[in-house]
């Protein structure tokens, strides 16, 4: 059995590999924050049909890898976070995430553990210039 076969055995529905494994294993390759596996598949053909119904269907955005023994994968990006969502943890928890301080979003950016929120970094790097102007105004204030 693969070991990408097992991990996706173990996990959790809807629950990013990296958050329970640090990285995925296949071929090497590191799932980025925010994308998930959906499946894995014997043959490409396969994996592209469903890749192919995931976005036509739900819109979602897929990638497609193979590991060593020829099983292919189906990575599914999964939907960032908009200002109105709930912030997930912290100081702020429940807190909508565009009344989160962006000094706050700042700090958290710098931890190492946010890793293992890849909706909130993807949500901080997605506004990464909104947030850096509204630091810059709150210095120009002090």
């Amino acid at each position: 059995m693969s070991i990408i076969k097992r991990i996706v055995g173990e996990r959790d529905a809807g629950q990013p590999i990296r958050r329970r494994y640090g990285t995925y294993l296949n071929g090497g390759e590191d799932v980025k924050p925010g994308w998930r596996v959906y499946g894995v598949y014997g043959t490409r053909r396969t994996a592209e049909s469903v890749a192919d119904k995931l976005r036509q269907q739900n819109g979602h955005r897929t990638h497609i890898t193979e590991d060593r023994q020829g099983n292919h994968s189906v990575l599914v990006k999964e939907a960032a976070l908009t200002d109105r969502d709930p912030m997930p943890f912290g100081n702020f928890k429940g807190k909508a995430m565009g009344e989160v301080p962006a000094s706050y979003l700042d700090w958290l950016h710098g931890q190492p553990w946010l890793k293992d929120w890849p909706k909130v970094l993807a949500y901080i790097e997605e506004n990464r210039t909104v947030l850096d102007k509204e630091l810059e105004d709150r210095s120009r204030e002090a």
